[in-house]
């Protein structure tokens, strides 16, 4: 079977600079995996070259062994950061999601029969129908990111792509969106999500690429999520642990300590001297 996406060989350019390069890749229909990298890694780029919003500087990219350009077959929902959105935007979840909802070149004043028992549905299946009449940006966090997944899914997509999906939502609300993620993969939908999260994607996710210019490592994370290849892909000392089958990552710890930095002693209420800036207790 031909993969959904495939890249080969890709680079890509922006005048002198290479922001990726030597990228082979494939997504096959129900697979679920992550992009896993830094900030600045070429993790975003790389999801606009797997659905073909931008063209390489060399090499191919393929949507089911088709040469992918924009209006393929390939139909996929985004879900962008949540720090890309306007949340001031005077919209309900009702509105937000019919969004999803929208037809090349038709836009009708309000939704139809049939896009109001489809958005009731995917809400449902959201398990946020009760929000249905709530405006965005009285959300929490975890709320409005299932709003934006529903949106993404009302239209029934191959693909599911997410941009750092739990990059701004506490703990609770990250292990609450992996597990939706994981459900929907469950029904066969395809997932694609980028994130720099070493730990949420080494519990939760069955497949992982490490990104950084390059691929510099793919397959399942108990393989991938190693010393070298982790320190490599963030350019860091990372520390590996693994503990019942999890395995658990961390920055090294710095040789200095804060009061090798900090040698002299500072009272916990010092006065301090507002206008010299220097501190009142010798």
């Amino acid at each position: 079977m031909e993969p959904q996406v495939e890249l080969r060989d890709v680079a890509i350019r922006y005048g002198t600079k290479t922001v990726l390069e030597g990228v082979n890749i494939h997504v096959h229909q129900g697979q679920f995996l992550a992009l896993l990298g830094p900030n600045g890694s070429g993790k975003t780029t790389l999801l606009k070259l797997l659905l073909g919003v931008l063209q390489p500087s060399s090499g191919t990219v393929s949507h089911d062994g088709q040469p992918a350009r924009r209006g393929s077959e390939l139909h996929y929902g985004y879900v962008p950061q949540i720090e890309d959105v306007d949340w001031s935007f005077p919209a309900t979840v009702r509105q937000v999601v019919w969004m999803g909802l929208r037809r090349a070149g038709f836009w009708p004043p309000w939704p139809t029969r049939g896009d109001s028992e489809r958005i009731e549905s995917i809400l449902e299946r959201l398990e946020i129908p009760h929000l249905v009449d709530r405006h965005i940006g009285e959300l929490s966090g975890g709320q409005q990111q299932r709003v934006f997944i529903a949106r993404a899914l009302v239209s029934d997509p191959s693909i599911l792509v997410l941009d750092e999906p739990t990059s701004d939502v506490d703990v609770y609300n990250t292990e609450n969106i992996l597990h939706l993620l994981a459900e929907l993969n469950r029904t066969g939908q395809t997932i694609i999500m980028s994130t720099h999260d070493v730990n949420a994607a080494a519990t939760h996710l069955p497949w992982v690429v490490c990104v950084n210019r390059t691929i510099v490592a793919q397959g399942p994370p108990e393989a991938i999520l190693q010393k070298e290849i982790l320190d490599r892909t963030y350019q860091a000392d990372l520390v590996v642990l693994r503990q019942n089958g999890q395995v658990f990552v961390y920055e090294a710890p710095h040789s200095h300590t804060w009061t090798e930095l900090h040698p002299k002693p500072v009272a916990a209420h010092a006065p301090f001297d507002t206008e010299a800036g220097e501190d009142l207790v010798h």
